[in-house]
């Protein structure tokens, strides 16, 4: 019933999950009513949101989505918002992310006295990454965990009101269309 009449190729499938044909701005509208005019409450709302923002410093980038879905069910949080939240985590963002991720995972590794796993030498070579990836991924592993579940509570503080707010206006605008309705109907049956 809600498919389209000819079915999109699957590279223009590819093209508009890349660049969509309505527009950035539609699409973002679109995504922003799906999640504020759910049944969901703004805990759950914030909360997926939240999740994804927090998946988007683990250092695997394939599967921030996937991460944020299972999380987001796991915890009982809204899913569409979650996988809205890892946009968070985007190409602009992911050097700092990294960045702080290393430097956390280090300094755990570095208290715990088991630096010398993750020695790097003075001069990074791309071979030396290819040899030994674990030097770069266990710190990175490790202090993209601890920044996901340190930034969570961070995210839902500064995303609750806002979204309670949302879900307030979006109730509020739906009361009116209703009284509007009601008393265009009164006026239609009064003689």
């Amino acid at each position: 019933m809600f498919k389209r009449r000819l079915p999109l190729h699957p590279l223009q499938q590819l093209k508009e999950m890349v660049w969509p044909s309505m527009g950035w701005d539609r699409a973002y509208d679109y995504f922003r009513h799906r999640v504020f005019r759910n049944a969901d409450s703004a805990h759950k709302i914030a909360g997926g949101l939240s999740m994804g923002m927090a998946v988007s410093f683990t250092p695997f980038l394939g599967t921030h989505i996937l991460q944020a879905i299972f999380f987001a069910w796991l915890f009982r949080l809204n899913v569409v918002a979650a996988v809205i939240g890892t946009i968070g985590g985007n190409w602009w963002t992911f050097p700092a992310m990294f960045w702080l991720d290393y430097v956390v995972g280090s300094a755990i590794f570095n208290a715990i006295g088991v630096d010398e796993l993750i020695a790097m030498p003075e001069t990074m070579t791309l071979q030396f990454l290819f040899e030994n990836p674990l030097k770069l991924l266990m710190p990175l592993t490790l202090g993209g965990v601890i920044c996901a579940i340190l930034s969570w509570p961070i995210c839902y503080g500064l995303l609750y009101w806002p979204v309670r707010g949302m879900r307030r206006a979006y109730r509020y605008q739906r009361l009116r269309v209703v009284r509007a309705r009601r008393q265009l109907k009164r006026r239609a049956e009064k003689p």
